[in-house]
């Protein structure tokens, strides 16, 4: 009775964290309403209504939708307090068209109550020539609470070298209440005006059956389901392992629930990584595994075909020319989004320290496995008998030889097959680790492990395997400041095309601040928006347009 009980005020506590943390409220703040294609659309996250009682996560996914609900792209930040700063990659190939930004928690997704604060950004196809009409979003737009009381001064009315100043003033009222201030400078784009600065509100599409919609922190929850190849039949009791090749390699694995569905939690990997991700099944290909795509769903945003007036056509021309030029005199260059980290904070692989570590490269060259397991490997039995390939590891703790294979990895990456080390000499094997006992995996066990580390890691060999899936998987965003100066550095002679002049985040903000920068080559009038946010986790905004002749 007490063991029945003590269940079911465990279920009521998880339910009650997820209700509470569900309560989140999430906004983002672009720094653009309008691009070409191929440029980066600079952003900041606030998170508000997190419980101080319960543990919370700090992880915003942001994607970028068409007005449909069609998924373009996403990326995954960490946020540092209420607010974070991510930047997402806009693909050079997109179409001209007013897309979506959507920014949420993973505790939103299966919150009935939860809304999605939706922004609306254009974006001009760099490559497009004669832009006259574009589909116009007919919503309901919302916006923050004014930002009473602030004055902005702007100093110098003759400019040189396209360079402004302004001045700040906050009320006292304001600036003691105050948690962050962000001030964001731009040019103003007559298609985008009448949206720049409000959002749109709608209810989040729950899925037929969420999952694991818990807290993210500093990291990722990666979720699939394993299916049946033949009936499509969902597979309950698989046991999936998930892999990553790294200098210290990753491992995990999970046991599919009754609807066939698996999750990892995946901490502190940054980048783009590729997740080796397989069935432990003496039957590999007689599943498949499917990635959740890991999107939220709202609804479409009905539209209407706009013809753009004389103001609208003068200033998409001009960006589509400026997104030519720049690209002529810059070269293309966009941000990397390949690479990949992951931190631990141990100082061995999953698997602890090996019993014994060699280096074949360090001896006489050896053609083979076979003849380095015999020279080198003391305590690595490889038998090659009819064609069929098997390996056992000495057992420290009985003294005996294991009677099962050993948990085998290459670089990092479990293999079932022992054929696969066959071909291997002294000059393609780094260096091998070995542990001589029993080794535990949570529910799992092997017969020891026998890792093998190649001088040139690569996954094709993977790629060829029945039943293994190599996905690249964007995880946590790295950090990267915004790369635009203030101020200008440009050569004399060189075109500037920028359309955000200025972005700058304060925690502590005087009652009256002073910034400077430069505007482009690109004429048209200025926009100056300041969004404070406050102690009592509201949003403060003040829109203001200053003509920039």
């Amino acid at each position: 009775m007490n063991k029945r009980f003590s269940a079911i005020l465990l279920m009521l506590v998880f339910a009650l964290v997820l209700k509470t943390n569900a309560q989140e409220k999430v906004y983002l703040v672009p720094d653009r309403t309008s691009c070409a294609s191929g440029d980066t659309i600079w952003f900041t996250t606030m998170v508000f209504n997190r419980s101080e009682e319960v543990p919370a996560g700090n992880v915003v996914h942001v994607q970028l939708d068409k007005l449909n609900g069609k998924h373009v792209t996403r990326v995954n930040i960490v946020s540092q307090g209420v607010t974070g700063d991510g930047y997402l990659p806009v693909p050079d190939s997109l179409s001209t068209g007013i897309y979506v930004l959507k920014a949420f928690t993973n505790v939103q997704t299966d919150d009935s109550n939860a809304i999605i604060n939706q922004r609306l950004v254009t974006v001009y196809n760099r490559f497009d020539t004669d832009i006259s009409t574009i589909n116009y979003p007919e919503v309901e737009t919302k916006y923050f609470e004014a930002l009473e009381g602030v004055e902005i001064h702007q100093n110098n009315h003759e400019r040189e070298n396209n360079s402004v100043e302004f001045t700040i003033n906050l009320p006292e009222e304001i600036r003691e209440d105050l948690e962050e201030m962000i001030v964001i400078a731009r040019l103003k784009d007559p298609m985008s005006d009448s949206f720049s600065s409000g959002f749109i509100a709608t209810p989040i599409k729950q899925k037929a059956l969420p999952f694991m919609a818990v807290p993210e922190k500093n990291g990722l929850l990666i979720k699939g389901k394993v299916i049946a190849n033949s009936d499509e039949s969902e597979v309950e009791g698989a046991t999936i392992l998930l892999s990553i090749s790294d200098t210290l390699p990753y491992f995990d694995f999970c046991i599919t629930d009754s609807h066939g569905r698996f999750s990892f939690y995946l901490r502190n990997a940054y980048g783009t990584a590729n997740l080796i991700v397989q069935e432990l099944s003496n039957n590999p290909g007689e599943n498949r595994i499917v990635f959740d795509d890991n999107f939220i769903e709202t609804p479409g945003i009905n539209a209407s075909s706009k013809i753009l007036n004389n103001e609208e056509r003068s200033y998409s021309d001009a960006v589509v020319k400026s997104a030519y030029f720049d690209k002529f005199f810059k070269s293309y260059t966009s941000l990397s989004t390949d690479t990949f980290s992951l931190s631990s904070d141990f100082e061995y692989p999953f698997y602890g320290k090996p019993t014994n570590t060699f280096y074949p490269e360090l001896f006489i060259d050896l053609p083979d496995f076979q003849e380095i397991s015999r020279e080198i490997l003391r305590g690595v039995q490889y038998r090659n008998r009819k064609e069929e390939v098997s390996i056992r590891l000495f057992d420290h703790g009985t003294q005996n030889i294991f009677n099962n294979e050993p948990f085998k990895l290459l670089d990092g990456v479990p293999v079932f097959d022992p054929d696969i080390f066959t071909d291997m000499g002294t000059t393609d094997i780094k260096k091998v680790d070995a542990v001589f006992y029993k080794h535990y995996f949570g529910d799992i066990s092997f017969d020891g492990v026998l890792a093998v580390y190649t001088h040139h890691p690569t996954l094709t060999w993977v790629e060829n395997l029945e039943g293994v899936n190599v996905t690249r998987y964007q995880c946590l965003q790295p950090e990267l400041k915004w790369d635009f100066s203030n101020s200008s550095n440009k050569a004399e002679n060189t075109p500037d095309f920028k359309k955000v002049f200025f972005r700058k985040k304060w925690k502590n903000v005087s009652s009256s601040e002073t910034i400077s920068f430069n505007t482009s080559n690109i004429k048209g009038d200025l926009v100056l928006e300041l969004i404070v946010v406050n102690r009592k986790q509201e949003i403060l905004q003040h829109h203001e347009i200053f003509q920039n002749n």
